[in-house]
């Protein structure tokens, strides 16, 4: 049960990359162990987050609830749609990311020019494969929160 799982997540993350972008998407990868089942994906900056889920064949699923409750669930479908759901909010996550790096570097008294070129230096080395750059479009979302 957890390998099918497993393999449906996989795909599921693999066709988000292959839609959306590999650093959009937060380069988002599966990890599997003995009984556990996880994602993992990194955000601008270079920090990763994670969701999981590990298996107990008596009582189902133990995984985070969307307000980070431990519940169990017997129900392999709910648990994949949690995945999904996990994975869909990728994007999301990152721009929140964006925007308190941004908002960090205010507080330390970035502003203008200064603010922007920060911005703009974040990817000096961008190649599109690291999910702690900035996607082109965040990039541009990132400018636009700095110019403001």
């Amino acid at each position: 049960m957890l390998d099918a799982l497993a393999v449906r997540i996989r795909e599921y993350a693999e066709r988000a990359r292959r839609e959306r972008g590999d650093v959009v998407m937060g380069c988002v990868r599966l990890e599997t162990r003995a009984g556990w089942v996880g994602i993992v994906y990194d955000k601008p900056g270079g920090s990763s987050a994670q969701f999981e889920a590990s298996h107990d064949p008596e009582r189902g699923f133990v995984m985070l609830s969307p307000e980070g409750k431990l519940v169990v669930e017997p129900d392999p479908e709910q648990v994949y749609a949690r995945f999904v759901a996990v994975i869909d909010s990728i994007p999301e996550q990152r721009r929140l990311a964006i925007e308190q790096k941004l908002a960090e570097w205010r507080s330390q008294g970035y502003t203008g020019p200064r603010l922007r070129a920060m911005v703009m230096a974040f990817n000096s080395t961008y190649d599109g494969t690291r999910g702690g750059e900035m996607a082109p479009e965040e990039l541009r979302h990132a400018a636009r929160l700095a110019a403001s």
